[in-house]
C-alpha cells in the first residue's frame, strides 16, 4: 500500500510541476493557476511529516532563494513597506519553487520529463506564434507592408524573454537525448521564430549555442548531409532577415554600433526605432544613482521613484517607469553592493555545481541567464523570476541527485 502511494505521489507532483512548465511560455495567469494546482497535488500526495526531512536533504536548493530574503529584509528596513509588497509578489517564486521541488520527491527520470515538457511547450508556443502571423497576414492584408507587421501580429509576451525561453529549449534539444532529425527540425523552427522576433541578444545567444554544439560535435560537421543542412539554415536566415524591414534594420543598426559598416544602411525609421542609446541612457542614470548609495542601495520603491525623477530632469518623460534594463545594475540600485554580491554568489554557486557534475545543460542555462541579465532586469518581472526560479531549482535538484549517485556526464 505504501509503495502504491509513493508511485501516485510521484505522478501527482510531476503532473503539477509539468502543468507549471507547460504554461510558462504563455500568459502568466495560466502559470499562476498551475502553481495552485501543483501545491494542491503536493498536499494531497505528500506526507507532511516528511517535508522537514526532505527540506533538510535538499537544503542546497534553498541557496537560490537567498535573494528573496534580501528583498524582504530590504523592505522591512525601508519606508513605504506597503508599496513594496506589490513588488515582492512578483519575486516570491524565488522562495516558493526551491521549497516545492525539495519536497516533491522527484528523481532523475522526473527531471528529464520536466525538461521534455518545456521543449514541447516551446514548440507549441513557436507554432502558435507562426500560426497567428499567417492568420493575421490574411486578416490584415492591407497592413502587410507596415514596418513592424511581423512583430505586431506574432504571438509573444515580451521578445527578450521569449527569445531566452527559445534559446533554453534549443539547449535542451541539442544537448539532450533527441534523434538527429528532431534536433534539425526543432533548431529550424526555433531559428525562424527567433529571427522574426528580432531580439538582438536572443539571436546572439542562439548563434553562441550553435557554435558550442558544433565544437562539441566537430567530427560530424563535414558529413555531407550536415553541410547541406548548415547551408540551408544560413540561406533561410538571410532570406528571413531580408523579408522584414524591422529585423533587417535591427541587425544593421547593431552592426553599425559595433563598428561593422556594410554597403546597406539602416533606414531612417530604423535608426529611431532601434536606437541603442536609450539603454545607454538608462545605464548611466542607474550608475549615477548607485554612486549615491553604493552599500545598501535605495530600496525597491525609492529606486523606481529616483529613476523617474532622473528621466524628468533629463526631459525623457517617455521613459517613466523604465527599469535599468540590466539586472546587475537593478540589483545594485535597489540593494547596493551587498545585494549584488548575494546575486553573484547564487550565480557562481550554480555555475560551479554545473561544472562539478559536468552538466552542459546547466552550464549553458546559466550562461543564457548571465547574458540576459546584461540587457534585461529579469528579476523584476514575474515572467523572468519564474523562469529563473523554476529551472535553477530543477538543475540544483538534478545536481543533488547526481552527486548522491556519483553520476558525472561528459562536459560536451
Amino acid at each position: 500500500m505504501n509503495s502504491v502511494f509513493k508511485i501516485k505521489s510521484k505522478k501527482g507532483t510531476l503532473l503539477g510541476l509539468s502543468l507549471v512548465i507547460a504554461t510558462l511560455p504563455f500568459e502568466m495567469i495560466f502559470s499562476s493557476i498551475a502553481i495552485m494546482l501543483y501545491m494542491v497535488l503536493l498536499l494531497v500526495y505528500s506526507n507532511l511529516k516528511d517535508w522537514l526531512i526532505d527540506l533538510k536533504k535538499n537544503r542546497l536548493l534553498l541557496l537560490s532563494s537567498a535573494y528573496i530574503f534580501l528583498v524582504i529584509l530590504n523592505l522591512l528596513c525601508r519606508p513605504h513597506v506597503a508599496d513594496g509588497l506589490s513588488k515582492l509578489e512578483t519575486q516570491i517564486s524565488l522562495l516558493l519553487f526551491p521549497i516545492l521541488l525539495s519536497i516533491s520527491k522527484f528523481n532523475l527520470f522526473s527531471i528529464k520529463k520536466i525538461k521534455d515538457v518545456f521543449v514541447i511547450s516551446m514548440v507549441c508556443f513557436c507554432l502558435f506564434s507562426l500560426l497567428m502571423l499567417v492568420t493575421n497576414y490574411f486578416l490584415h492584408f492591407d497592413q502587410r507592408n507596415n514596418y513592424n507587421f511581423v512583430q505586431r501580429y506574432m504571438y509573444h509576451f515580451h521578445f527578450p524573454y521569449d527569445a531566452l525561453y527559445i534559446n533554453f529549449a534549443l539547449v535542451l534539444v541539442l544537448f539532450g537525448q533527441y534523434k538527429s532529425i528532431y534536433k534539425k527540425a526543432l533548431t529550424s523552427l526555433f531559428l525562424v521564430v527567433q529571427v522574426f522576433f528580432g531580439a538582438r541578444i536572443g539571436i546572439l545567444s542562439f548563434l553562441l549555442i550553435i557554435l558550442i554544439y558544433l565544437i562539441a560535435n566537430y567530427k560530424n560537421i563535414f558529413v555531407f548531409k550536415n553541410v547541406i543542412y548548415a547551408m540551408v539554415m544560413v540561406l533561410i536566415f538571410l532570406v528571413l532577415v531580408n523579408t522584414s524591414s524591422y529585423v533587417n534594420d535591427k541587425y544593421l543598426d547593431t552592426l553599425e554600433k559595433i563598428g561593422v559598416f556594410l554597403p546597406v544602411k539602416t533606414s531612417e525609421i530604423g535608426e529611431k526605432y532601434h536606437d541603442l542609446s536609450k539603454r545607454e541612457f538608462l545605464w548611466k542614470k542607474s550608475v549615477a544613482l548607485i554612486q549615491e548609495q553604493p552599500i545598501f542601495g535605495h530600496g525597491i520603491v525609492a529606486a523606481e521613484q529616483l529613476l523617474n525623477r532622473q528621466y524628468e530632469l533629463a526631459g525623457r518623460t517617455e521613459l517613466k517607469n523604465y527599469n535599468s534594463h540590466n539586472q546587475y545594475l537593478t540589483t545594485t540600485l535597489q540593494y547596493g553592493i551587498i545585494g549584488l554580491l548575494v546575486l553573484l554568489l547564487i550565480l557562481t554557486y550554480c555555475i560551479i555545481m554545473g561544472f562539478l557534475t559536468r552538466n552542459i545543460q546547466f552550464i549553458l542555462f546559466m550562461t543564457l541567464i548571465l547574458i540576459a541579465f546584461l540587457t534585461e532586469s529579469m528579476l523584476v518581472r514575474q515572467k523572468g523570476v519564474m523562469f529563473f526560479a523554476v529551472f535553477t531549482s530543477v538543475f540544483l535538484l538534478e545536481t543533488i541527485l547526481k552527486r548522491k549517485k556519483n553520476i558525472k556526464e561528459e562536459l560536451i
